[in-house]
């Protein structure tokens, strides 16, 4: 019998219903043939996310017979947003295809949309937060940096920060470059309607970036090659003219992190294919996480790299799965929280059934084979959706308490699961190991927002200062 999502929420809250193992509890979330009360039953596991406060957002298709309606946004179990659900500007209109989805500490969602209703195709997509448009497609961009009269023609990705500041990879056509589709990354500040917001240009194609002598010649448009942290950084991968060997480089705000063929911090293995496809991160410390190949020795040129260091590489031994080796990392997410801890996803050496698993660190989120939810085996992590196999298969929450992430149980059922970590976030917010300034900066940065909490109370404000003052070693 299918279960209706109401009940189910409720059931995955009660006692007995989660999973725990080694300080982390799994609760189910959203299960394929889960009913939506209205609309059909749950079908495919889409984009997920989650914010420090535990809120949790969830993409998926429904076998609603009306492909214009079926997808639907779940924040908190609630259905939030529907495909065709009527728009109250631009008039006349219905929220059309979702992008990837992205919770800003606020609950809300801040993201690029298609536009329904029987809308001309210049007019058919938007950037909006919630509900309400801010950009529309064939708007004229007020940013500083293009030539005037410069529409946009398309939007890539869009993420909200808790300043309420929205950050978007767009298209726009400006008459100055040849293309008719000029790719950049903006910052909007103010959120509302026609005056009421402003546009900053960060970066934008055929522009030489500092540390090049090359011209971009386009950016990472997918929700793995674009990041936010909460204090304004904006981080993003390019794709540039000239020699293959160095074509390729990742940014944050407007200082080059990393090079294709630069070196690594491995004597002799540089970078090997850094480009618009390179999966990374930022936490609120500025800290940049990605994933590259290096050159060198294949059976250990795949690499996941924090702060400049290789973190973690194809041969390495996890040190709570001893008897196995890292192997690779597939097409997911790379995540790292504000202490600098890495989320990451690892294709594994040995048997099939056992052979990947979800990390924080070097602690054990999720095994496949292994891990057990509500008396099932979690059988794959991730798993193949319309997605497609763990691309936009995890989300950890920026102070890495809280991980949701699509898998696979026994009978092939598909679902979203948040794992919760019983441990508490400490001083040492940059995880390098002392409490200076640099963790005094983070929490500044966080001021107000909640998203650094270490009194446990949901704010970040004075008592967490006196935290942090107290643990300050220099």
């Amino acid at each position: 019998m299918r279960r209706s999502l109401t009940s189910f929420v409720l059931l995955a809250t009660a006692v007995g219903a989660a999973s725990s193992h080694g300080g982390v509890t799994i609760t189910p979330l959203v299960l394929e043939g889960d009913v939506l009360s209205g609309i059909g039953a749950v079908t495919f596991i889409e984009s997920v996310c989650v914010n420090d406060h535990g809120d949790w957002c969830v993409e998926v298709d429904t076998d609603q017979a009306n492909t214009l309606t079926d997808a639907v946004i779940l924040i908190n179990g609630a259905v939030a947003f529907r495909e065709g659900q009527p728009l109250v500007t631009p008039v006349g209109t219905t929220m059309g295809a979702f992008d990837s989805v992205f919770l800003s500490p606020s609950g809300s969602l801040g993201w690029n949309l298609g536009i329904g209703g029987g809308v001309p195709s210049n007019l058919n997509s938007g950037v909006f937060i919630d509900a309400s448009i801010v950009i529309r497609e064939s708007d004229i961009s007020s940013a500083g940096g293009f030539s005037a009269n410069s529409p946009f023609v398309t939007f890539a990705e869009s993420r909200l920060d808790g300043s309420g500041r929205l950050f978007i990879v767009a298209a726009v056509d400006d008459p100055a470059i040849a293309s008719t589709s000029d790719r950049a990354v903006l910052r909007v500040d103010g959120g509302g309607n026609g005056p009421g917001h402003t546009e900053t240009l960060i970066a934008k194609e055929g522009e030489v970036l500092a540390g090049q002598s090359e011209a971009v010649i386009d950016f990472g448009t997918g929700p793995e090659n674009f990041a936010i942290n909460n204090v304004g950084d904006v981080v993003y991968s390019v794709s540039l003219t000239g020699a293959s060997t160095s074509n390729g480089a990742i940014y944050r705000n407007g200082t080059l992190i990393a090079q294709k063929g630069g070196p690594s911090s491995l004597p002799g293995r540089n970078y090997a294919n850094i480009g618009t496809t390179t999966r990374l991160d930022v936490n609120d410390a500025g800290q940049v996480l990605f994933a590259s190949t290096l050159t060198g020795d294949a059976a250990s040129d795949l690499s996941i790299v924090r702060d400049g260091v290789v973190y973690v590489r194809e041969g390495d031994t996890p040190g709570k799965i001893p008897e196995v080796t890292v192997s690779g990392f597939g097409t997911a997410p790379v995540r790292i929280d504000n202490s600098g801890r890495v989320i990451w996803y690892g294709a594994l050496t040995g048997p099939a059934a056992t052979n990947a698993a979800l990390f924080r660190d070097q602690e054990v989120v999720a095994r496949k084979g292994v891990t057990m939810i509500e008396g099932q085996t979690l059988t794959t992590i991730a798993g193949t959706t319309s997605v497609g196999g763990v691309t936009r298969g995890f989300w950890a929450s920026p102070n890495g308490t809280y991980v949701i992430f699509r898998g696979v149980l026994d009978g092939s059922i598909e679902g979203a699961f948040l794992a919760t970590f019983d441990d508490v976030t400490g001083p040492d917010l940059t995880g390098d190991g002392a409490v200076n300034g640099a963790d005094l900066a983070v929490l500044l940065g966080a001021w107000g927002t909640g998203n650094v909490d270490l009194t446990g109370d949901g704010a970040t404000n004075g008592a967490d200062l006196a935290v942090l003052l107290g643990a300050w070693t220099g």
